[in-house]
């Protein structure tokens, strides 16, 4: 019960970290969305948060 939760959090971090690095402009504040370097910023920091949750889902997988 509890490995499925862990696997299920980490998944929705992977999913948010793909929608902010596939729609960065969808996920920026709406007055901010003209700014390209707040877009630009919210794509890197999608980027880092994918890579996370692939590290993170690997490390539940096979360690816990």
């Amino acid at each position: 019960m509890y490995n499925f939760l862990q696997i299920f959090f980490v998944a929705m971090i992977l999913c948010l970290g793909l929608f902010m690095a596939i729609f960065p402009k969808a996920a920026t504040k709406k007055d901010m969305r003209e700014d390209e370097a707040a877009v630009a910023k919210n794509r890197k920091s999608g980027i880092i948060l994918t890579v996370a949750g692939i590290v993170a889902l690997i490390i539940v997988i096979f360690v816990f």
